[in-house]
């Protein structure tokens, strides 16, 4: 993210997660390779249009 700082002035991004997601078990290091794609590939310079990661937990019975 420092990297991609030098290249665009400012980075937007929003993160947001259920509560019951603290409980949950992930493969290490999925999230970081999902936002720095995100980075590498995406416009975050609108600060009206961030980018957006949200988790959440469904549960099928």
């Amino acid at each position: 993210m420092q990297l991609s700082r030098i290249r665009q002035t400012a980075i937007f991004i929003e993160f947001s997660y259920d509560s019951d997601i603290e409980q949950i078990h992930t493969i290490p290091l999925l999230l970081l390779s999902l936002t720095e794609n995100m980075i590498k590939h995406g416009n975050l310079s609108q600060p009206s249009d961030p980018g957006r990661i949200s988790l959440k937990l469904k549960q099928k019975y």
